[in-house]
């Protein structure tokens, strides 16, 4: 039996984060939307979350704008699939207010420094009503727990192995804003309201059999319901309000209880 049929028989129905991301991603990237993803590295898609025929550039050349923004200048340039890069900090990101409709950023949370600066920027950025759409690890998936332990140089390594990337493309984990109630302070504190979360199950298929034994089992724990706060990754959906028409909903109700409510003063400000 092969990996891929011992994982359907184990744990049916398994859908990769990577996909569900993927999944999401599509359904936002409409022809008038402008998009921005946040450390947009090498490729906005893992290219063995697409499916056969389906291309990286179907995703990037959807929108009206894509463009994707990192400070490793090495990844920019081995990007072809974004039609605009941008060196840059994500926490200072060189963009008007209200540029963007859809902002993204896939496994990049993690690494923030300063994660308040990161999400005051995003809702900068974004117009009225937009969306920030984001994918990150667990902070207490246990392999998490397990790469906090290791020295930079070993996890380096060993993320490579499993995960079949190179060292250079591993990064510093903070893991800062990654458990269900640090996202939800610095959502909030930002001005943002969760539409939507998700914490989701994985498995790494990897050609050590031992390796792919040792994922299948934590998977197949994981999906007992008293443990599934410790699966792998978050999948959110924050959106922007958009503040003028909440005001307008204020006024209204103020109105009502015979209240007037006056421009600018601390009343007409809606609390996110």
């Amino acid at each position: 039996m092969n990996s891929v049929q011992l994982a359907d028989r184990v744990c049916p129905g398994l859908v990769h984060p990577q996909i569900r991301y993927k999944t999401l991603l599509r359904n936002l990237l409409r022809p008038e939307v402008r998009w921005l993803d946040l450390g947009c590295g090498h490729e906005v898609i893992r290219p063995w979350a697409l499916h056969r025929g389906e291309e990286e550039s179907a995703f990037t050349g959807a929108p009206a704008m894509s463009v994707g923004v990192d400070r490793d200048m090495a990844a920019l340039q081995s990007n072809v699939c974004t039609p605009h890069r941008v060196a840059a900090d994500i926490q200072s990101l060189p963009f008007a207010d209200d540029s963007f409709e859809v902002v993204t950023a896939n496994m990049v949370l993690e690494h923030s420094e300063n994660p308040a600066a990161l999400m005051s920027e995003v809702w900068r950025v974004l117009r009225p009503k937009g969306v920030f759409v984001f994918h990150t690890p667990n902070k207490y998936y246990p392999m998490s727990v397990l790469a906090a332990l290791l020295p930079d140089a070993v996890k380096s390594r060993l993320v490579a192995l499993v995960s079949r990337r190179q060292e250079k493309d591993v990064y510093p984990t903070l893991f800062r804003v990654n458990t269900r109630s640090a996202i939800s302070a610095y959502s909030v504190s930002a001005g943002f309201r969760i539409k939507y979360w998700e914490i989701l199950e994985t498995l790494t298929f990897n050609a050590n059999r031992a390796i792919f034994l040792c994922y299948l089992t934590l998977a197949w724990l994981l999906r007992h319901k008293s443990l599934g706060r410790f699966r792998a990754d978050y999948l959110v959906m924050l959106c922007k309000p958009d503040v003028e028409c909440a005001c307008k909903k204020l006024e209204r109700s103020a109105s009502s209880n015979g209240t007037r409510v006056r421009p600018g003063s601390p009343t007409a400000h809606v609390a996110p």
